[in-house]
């Protein structure tokens, strides 16, 4: 990288940086630029259970909480794994409303037996099975998730007593995603960029009060576009226009990678082809209010087909800067092309490296 680039990006990361409104979106823009740099997911993190702990954020573990349904109390915690995903763990749990309860780490690593990771007492399998089977042991592991599962069984621990994280790792919310930052005005006009399962609209309606004049909700997977309109309709959502659609920079057909996640998106090795079209296209020059965007990578091409619509109305936006670690700055400084009185804030709403929210204002 040439000297007269390497200027002209940190001008344009202080030039983002001075419309940030608060610490926390300081704080999170140096966690994001720190990522992009360095590409370590483990680091992003420690990070944001740091910004967590410097705020007093209160995860909710909702794993946890549905595991703990079925306990009359919880007499400790054992988390299986004492390496880097163990250890964040812990982390989450000292973060949320299980800070109290006691933790063990288990592992099967003969060297720390009996000794200790982050003050609590490492026990052997053995230890577990024996003296802690009325704990609820949480798999600590990604890599290894699967036989540490298999190991707990064949070694009879109690089935229902086992944590087993769907996702390969828990994790911790906080706060209401697209909705806590900025406040409805009369007549909102909403474009939901990947409705998903139409929650993200449902949340529009309550956030507005019912006040609204219209949404456009693009959805793009097949397997998803169903169930959003039967939200829709059981929900009582009315003016939408749904686009059944993906949001890109021209109109053309895009590969698409379609399943039943809310992760299906724009790929070269997708399994089927779908229309894609421009916001500035559908909307045709109709006013927008209010831009959502949670779309898997493509959040920078919609805004670059949503130009003459953004210059136009000036609406404020929620959008996602975690799928690609380069959106932390590509995606203010185009937005900053098309408006030069943007301002910004940042806010995280899960405890992995995942749902960072950019809002524009």
């Amino acid at each position: 990288m040439q000297m007269s680039e390497m200027g002209n990006i940190s001008a344009l990361i202080t030039r983002i940086e001075n419309r940030l409104a608060d610490e926390l979106s300081k704080d999170l823009f140096h966690a994001r630029l720190k990522n992009m740099i360095y590409r370590n997911v483990d680091e992003l993190r420690n990070d944001i259970l740091d910004i967590a702990e410097k705020y007093s954020w209160e995860w909710e573990v909702y794993q946890m909480d549905r595991m703990c349904e079925s306990f009359s109390g919880i007499k400790g915690i054992v988390i299986f794994g004492s390496g880097v995903n163990g250890k964040y763990i812990y982390r989450l749990f000292k973060g949320s409303k299980y800070r109290n309860i006691p933790i063990l780490f288990c592992d099967n690593n003969k060297e720390i037996w009996g000794k200790k990771v982050l003050g609590c007492d490492v026990i052997s399998p053995e230890e577990l099975r024996v003296t802690y089977s009325d704990c609820i042991c949480v798999i600590g592991s990604s890599k290894y998730r699967q036989g540490i599962m298999e190991q707990l069984l064949q070694e009879g621990f109690p089935n229902k007593n086992i944590l087993y994280p769907y996702i390969g790792l828990l994790f911790g919310i906080v706060g209401w995603q697209y909705f806590d930052y900025l406040t409805p005005e009369d007549n909102e006009i909403f474009v939901d960029g990947g409705v998903y399962d139409g929650g993200t609209s449902g949340d529009f309606v309550k956030w507005a009060n019912g006040k609204y004049q219209a949404i456009y909700g693009f959805e793009a997977n097949p397997y998803c576009i169903d169930r959003c309109k039967k939200y829709y309709n059981i929900n009582g959502i009315y003016n939408v226009e749904f686009v059944e659609k993906c949001m890109w920079n021209e109109r053309t057909k895009m590969s698409f990678s379609s399943n039943h996640s809310g992760a299906s998106r724009i790929s070269d090795v997708g399994n089927i082809v779908v229309e894609a079209d421009t916001i500035d296209n559908v909307l045709g020059g109709r006013r927008v209010t209010f831009i959502k965007l949670d779309i898997e990578g493509a959040e920078y091409y919609a805004l670059l087909g949503a130009e003459r619509t953004i210059k136009k109305y000036r609406p404020r936006m929620a959008l996602s800067v975690y799928h690609k670690p380069q959106d932390i700055i590509e995606l203010p400084a185009l937005l900053l092309e098309f408006d030069d009185s943007y301002r910004f804030a940042l806010r995280q709403y899960s405890s992995t490296a995942d749902e960072t929210v950019l809002y524009v204002y």
